[in-house]
């Protein structure tokens, strides 16, 4: 029940008149054709043809000279009346998406001279019938559950025009809604369960379908305000008018036996005031099934089963969230991508969530700003679900229309400002969270045996740990949104809290070896977001894989490892689980044998054979260098260069940025420019080096080697790894990105962390240095320096507690917190 909100100026009564259906004298020669979906007809005219096609995910009109296409719609409806001494051709366009919105376009043939006259634009939340004088559409226009509003125009056709009965225009006003309850009979089929059992519905169906249940649960209460049923079947009058007038078994054997619209059965499920949506979440994709049987039965289950109501829902949302990922004919994207597509994201839903309603007129951002179904959906996620969700840059974009209307987007990607919201379905038992974002206010902890009781309340920034017990909800109405995680305080106190107060602190990313870790990494990393692409390097001994973590960052890609001679288990398992299309190896048979690339190389997923490619040189220095080549242009403006030592962390640090920017890293000798990387710097034109690191680890004699051969020279360092690391994220990561991830790695050892600078990467987020059992005082001061204001920072630790201890993570968590 998607709401277009239109205001007329009429007085209520005049308002009670037209809500009626009225039936046109008939003045003048039909032909109606209600066309079949995926179909082609032809319609003849005195003069020449009218053709409307269906087939494929365009539909096109053609009538003479006019050629017309829709973009991801249909022709629902071709009317032709003989009237004036021309012929008046009216076709109804049906858009794609669950707000069934329609159109309806009239053109003029005279005598084989054809005209768009008139087109109405967009209408949702409405029906259409088609007259022998014109037409007349009737439209909910204020969605309320008792009061709802209804406008009804009629659109005559005269003097070769169409023209607007009743003095009709835009300027509209609102009015009292003019009934509250019908009194007819109703069938009572069944009834809505409270609002906690809905919530967990709902929550539990979106994490099957790895979907943020707050996007779930707002879409639901705009179609159908969490109701299957109209409970105890008090159906609002201007429900039932429209049920009697325009959802009755005569209105569906006109519009083709039950393929455009469905008879209401005189029970309480409720259906949409355009005869089409059905149920929880006003599913309207029975549309589209063509054997009859089949599209009844499915009918039938949408009405009946709550639970299947809200899975179909979710299935087509999830299409619409695949639709990012395809493109036109001409190489733009169906919609722009939002940041790194991650699943677990809020913000990152926005496109989906139009596309769910439709990609049309009044879903545009940039026409309609603030008044989209988008907008819609995610005030409520602030308003219900108690989530802060930051505006959406409707400035970045810039959009245009296909023929009949579908919007196109002229940017393949939008990132949305600082920060984004995760789904607080993602808080995990262990995890380190607190208490934040209700205001200062004190946050209710409320009992584990009864939610409803409030055993006390905590302050703002109260650090809890997430309990492994299940999550709660709420019972009071269907307003609340959120669910209750249960959590214990420092103090050991136990409890629910509201899910839209806790905040994640802390994420530990950990194995029991430094291949499982590498799989965790890339399992929570890529649990949520696509990938076409796997990087595997040497777990050994890692420096081809130092290097080859800012590979694996430009590819969106993990970055896993694995012994020299065998294909470590948690590998296999991590693979089977992504499915890549493409496999790289990083360095030569000796760092990774030729039985392990031949194991990889047998792989096969589904119908898809792994492309197993091998990045290596003769060296580690050549390595890096081809490495670069895989993903670098052919002229690069910066390299950053580094140590070769396999023990020093500094590509590790950089490796993040390094990745996202697509510029690659060298490695060299601390006392030589090693001749690889001359020949990559003049080959490619480098014009500026970065080096990462102090005069122990490049020396000074270098630095001068280089400022021979590029314009530019710059060093970013401290008085050792950790300082060198805070270096490069002062330098390289303002506090103005959309994402408040920090990866925290240990320094002295850095294989745990390899996997992580590639995920760090991906997300445009620093990773840092510690020592296992102290944190460094640098590394103190950046954390508490970090701006809170903005956001608080979520700290991801790399390997278990033997790598960096429980209690350095408590320091290190308290530094975020000041």
């Amino acid at each position: 029940m998607n709401v277009k909100r239109m205001y007329v100026s009429l007085s209520a009564a005049l308002l009670l008149m037209l809500s009626v259906f009225i039936t046109e004298q008939t003045t003048a020669a039909s032909n109606n054709h209600y066309l079949p979906l995926d179909d082609q007809t032809e319609i003849t005219l005195s003069s020449g043809s009218v053709t409307a096609n269906n087939e494929g995910d365009s539909a096109a009109l053609t009538i003479g000279s006019y050629d017309q296409s829709f973009a991801f719609a249909d022709i629902e409806a071709v009317q032709v009346i003989e009237k004036d001494g021309v012929e008046y051709i009216t076709a109804v366009i049906r858009y794609a998406g669950n707000g069934n919105t329609f159109s309806v376009k009239t053109l003029i043939n005279d005598a084989g001279k054809v005209e768009e006259v008139h087109d109405t634009g967009e209408w949702g939340d409405a029906t259409y019938e088609l007259t022998d004088r014109g037409f007349s559409v009737n439209q909910l226009i204020e969605e309320e559950e008792e009061n709802p509003l209804v406008f009804k125009a009629y659109y005559t056709y005269e003097n070769q025009k169409v023209t607007q009965n009743q003095g009709f225009n835009d300027s509209r006003v609102k009015q009292e809604a003019f009934s509250l309850q019908s009194k007819t009979d109703v069938k009572v089929v069944g009834e809505n369960p409270s609002a906690a059992e809905i919530n967990q519905l709902l929550t539990e169906a979106a994490k099957a379908y790895d979907v943020p249940p707050e996007v779930v649960k707002s879409i639901a209460y705009i179609e159908s305000n969490w109701g299957q049923y109209w409970d105890d079947g008090n159906i609002p009058e201007q429900y039932m008018t429209q049920y009697q007038s325009s959802c009755t078994p005569e209105a569906v054997e006109k519009a083709n036996k039950d393929k455009l619209i469905l008879a209401w059965d005189g029970t309480n499920v409720k259906l949409g005031f355009d005869c089409i949506g059905i149920g929880f979440m006003q599913v309207s994709d029975w549309r589209n099934i063509e054997n009859e049987t089949a599209r009844e039965e499915y009918v039938a289950e949408l009405k009946s089963d709550i639970v299947t109501n809200i899975e179909e829902g979710l299935i087509i949302l999830n299409e619409k969230w695949e639709n990012q990922f395809i493109n036109f004919d001409d190489g733009e994207p169906h919609f722009p991508k939002v940041n790194d597509q991650d699943r677990r994201m809020i913000d990152n839903w926005y496109f989906a969530v139009m596309a769910y309603n439709g990609v049309s007129q009044r879903n545009d951002p940039t026409q309609n700003p603030g008044a989209t179904y988008q907008d819609k959906v995610f005030n409520l996620i602030e308003s219900n679900g108690l989530i802060e969700i930051s505006d959406f840059p409707v400035d970045q974009l810039t959009t245009s229309y296909s023929p009949g209307g579908y919007i196109r987007f002229n940017q393949y990607q939008v990132n949305t400002p600082a920060p984004i919201s995760q789904s607080k379905i993602k808080l995990m038992p262990g995890q380190s969270a607190l208490i934040f974002g209700n205001g200062g206010t004190n946050t209710p902890l409320r009992s584990l045996t009864n939610p409803d009781s409030i055993l006390d309340r905590l302050p703002e920034l109260t650090k809890v740990k997430i309990l492994d017990q299940p999550i709660a909800y709420p019972t009071a109405n269907r307003l609340n949104h959120f669910h209750y995680v249960p959590v214990e305080t420092e103090s050991g106190q136990k409890g629910y809290v509201a899910s839209s107060y806790v905040s994640p602190l802390s994420v530990s990313l950990e194995g029991l070896t430094r291949y499982e870790t590498a799989a965790s990494i890339s399992d929570y990393g890529w649990d949520n977001t696509e990938t076409d692409t796997v990087v595997i390097g040497r777990g050994d001994l890692p420096i081809d894989a130092l290097t080859g973590s800012v590979f694996a960052a430009s590819k969106n890609a993990p970055l896993l490892l694995t012994r020299t001679d065998q294909l470590m288990q948690p590998v296999i398992d991590e693979l089977k689980r992504l499915k890549p299309q493409n496999v790289f190896i990083l360095g030569g048979e000796p760092a990774i044998s030729k039985e392990v690339e031949s194991q990889i190389d047998a792989m096969k997923f589904g119908e898809q054979d792994v492309k197993v490619f091998r990045v290596a040189g003769e060296t580690r220095y050549s390595t890096a260098v081809s490495i670069a080549e895989q993903f670098a242009g052919t002229t690069v403006d910066e390299v950053f260069l580094t140590t070769g030592n396999e023990k020093s962390p500094d590509a590790l640090s950089i490796a993040a940025y390094a990745g996202s920017q697509g510029k690659p890293i060298m490695i060299t000798r601390t006392e030589e420019l090693r001749q690889e990387v001359i020949n990559y710097i003049k080959e490619r034109k480098v014009s500026k080096v970065t080096i990462i690191g102090g005069p122990t680890a490049v020396s000074k004699k270098v630095e001068d080697d280089l400022k021979k051969l590029v314009t530019t020279v710059e060093r970013v360092s401290g008085d050792d790894r950790y300082e060198t690391s805070i270096a490069i994220a002062d330098k390289y990561y303002p506090q103005l990105v959309n994402r408040n991830d920090v990866f925290v790695a240990r320094g002295d050892i850095i294989v745990d962390a390899l996997s992580g600078s590639a995920l760090a990467g991906r997300y445009g987020t620093p990773l840092i240095l510690t020592r296992s059992t102290s944190a460094p005082a640098v590394t103190e001061k950046w954390l508490s320096s970090y701006n809170k204001e903005l956001t608080k920072p979520v700290l991801h630790f790399l390997g278990t507690t033997d790598v960096i201890s429980a209690s350095t993570r408590t320091t290190l968590e308290k530094a975020a917190l000041k």
